[in-house]
């Protein structure tokens, strides 16, 4: 699957949830950053699933509390295809800048659906604005 694949279908899901994506393009800046090391253990917080679809396109998405304030910090969200969850998510939200918002620029892709392993990429899109 292509970053552009990806983000297309990240976009989607988001505009799901309520966002509107406004899609001004950013300035490059390094790829393959990593994530913040207060992220590193998220999968250990409290979370929750939610499906999201359109009939098309069918995902999974997982939230994750990491600071206790009952509010998501990271999310992963997984293509769903003929019914299966996908092994690994398609892209990954972290809350760089705390503000309940997922902002496109925190959006991490992993385009070849492996895992957190450093060769994933982060959006360069402006705020989506959708609050979480």
């Amino acid at each position: 699957m292509s970053i552009k694949k990806a983000g297309s279908l990240v976009v989607l899901a988001l505009g799901i949830l309520g966002a509107g994506c406004a899609t001004i393009p950013e300035p490059e800046f390094p790829k393959n950053l990593g994530i913040p090391k207060r992220f590193e253990d998220y999968k250990k917080s409290p979370s929750y699933r939610t499906n999201l679809g359109d009939g098309n396109q069918q995902f999974q998405g997982h939230y994750f509390d990491i600071n206790g304030d009952g509010k998501p910090d990271v999310a992963d969200l997984y293509l769903i295809v003929d019914g299966q969850i996908a092994e690994y998510p398609v892209c990954y939200w972290f809350d760089l800048n705390e503000n309940k918002r997922v902002d496109g620029n925190e959006i991490l892709f992993d385009a070849r659906l492996d895992g957190l392993n450093g060769n994933e990429e982060w959006s360069r899109r402006t705020a989506i604005g959708n609050t979480v």
